[in-house]
């Protein structure tokens, strides 16, 4: 079986058994005296072909897996119905550690132990069972018991178990001590342990029973309806809502940019008054100004003067003006005497 669909299936099982446990736990303790009663439980020790069989109350008994009478035996141990059966596996089958990893990984414990399997067996990783439990949890870090098992030696005593007409729901071993280690080394698909109904329960009753359990998985899933429906509309209304509050910031956004850029026009205009009335002031009585005119931030000067020169550095002195030049030579006029000239500047604070 492909690593990827065991997985899916134990996640499966494990989830069924989880809601199982749930149910049984769910109902009184005497309905479920009333209604189930729990299987037998039998251990098994295996040496090579041999197995040791014990039930609680009964003396265990020594079999070999290849008899064909062994089956017939193991019965008397128990009731009629089929009991839950577990393996203890030889020490030298089971390979155990004992770990210390970051409590972060508590969560996806099992995806993290399978990084750590390369490092902990020679075996590939798909050979290999494992199970795992936490120990101890201090200062952050998790102690954890790791046993593990090749796949094919637990199939093999599958087989042996299967001969004994045993179907095995846990497998485990024993630590030095003879204490049975708390883990199972099973796929999780089968190690499902489910109480057995009683054979005097009139069909009325397991009738109504089964209604219950009916009502008990359908009633929740209308329930849930009604919520994921109640749900979905305010999930709506906020998510209609949330669009129009971000069309208002937007256009707030939008009304505030266009504020600051006509702030920062404003801050930098230079009224053409303003600057007449400044460059009167500047100029000497000496000079005409023929033509004044303002095109995109730049200020040209034309007319005339007794003393063109000087008015390059007479315009550069005030803080309306910068970067003040002739743009062409400067002659002299026939009738006049005085200098012609056509001066261009750049305004300092931006253009009208």
């Amino acid at each position: 079986m492909r690593p990827e669909l065991e997985q899916a299936l134990d996640r499966a099982y494990a989830a069924l058994n989880w809601w199982l446990q749930g149910l049984w736990i769910g109902l009184p303790a005497r309905a479920r005296s009333a209604l189930f009663t729990e299987r037998a439980e039998l251990l098994v020790r295996l040496s090579g072909d041999m197995a040791t069989v014990s039930e609680s109350e009964r003396e265990a008994i020594v079999v070999d897996t290849n008899d064909a009478n062994a089956p017939s035996a193991i019965a008397h141990l128990v009731s009629a119905q089929e009991p839950h059966v577990t393996v203890l596996l030889p020490r030298g089958v089971v390979l155990t550690h004992t770990l210390r990893l970051p409590a972060a990984v508590e969560r996806e414990l099992r995806n993290a132990l399978r990084h750590e399997l390369d490092r902990l067996t020679p075996f590939e990783i798909e050979d290999v069972a494992y199970d795992c439990r936490i120990r101890e949890r201090t200062g952050g870090m998790l102690l954890i018991d790791v046993a593990l098992a090749r796949r094919c030696a637990l199939d093999e005593v599958a087989g042996k178990l299967e001969r004994l007409g045993l179907r095995p729901t846990a497998a485990t071993t024993e630590d030095a001590n003879g204490a049975r280690l708390p883990l199972n080394l099973l796929p999780r698909r089968r190690r499902l342990r489910l109480p057995v109904a009683r054979l005097s329960l009139c069909p009325a009753l397991g009738l109504g029973a089964a209604l219950l359990l009916i009502a008990a998985l359908y009633l929740p899933l209308v329930r849930y309806e009604h919520v994921l429906a109640a749900q979905t509309g305010t999930v709506e209304a906020a998510r209609v809502e949330a669009v129009a509050a971000r069309a208002r910031l937007t256009e707030q956004e939008a009304a505030l940019a266009s504020g600051d850029v006509l702030a920062v026009r404003r801050s930098g205009y230079v009224p053409p008054v303003a600057l007449l009335r400044e460059m009167t002031a500047q100029l000497p009585d000496h000079t005409w100004v023929s033509r004044f005119s303002i095109s995109r931030g730049e200020v040209q000067l034309q007319g005339e003067s007794v003393a063109a020169t000087e008015l390059l550095q007479l315009l550069e002195s005030t803080e309306l003006l910068r970067d003040v030049k002739f743009q062409s030579p400067v002659s002299r006029g026939d009738e006049s005497g005085k200098e012609q000239f056509t001066i261009v500047a750049k305004l300092a604070r931006g253009a009208p």
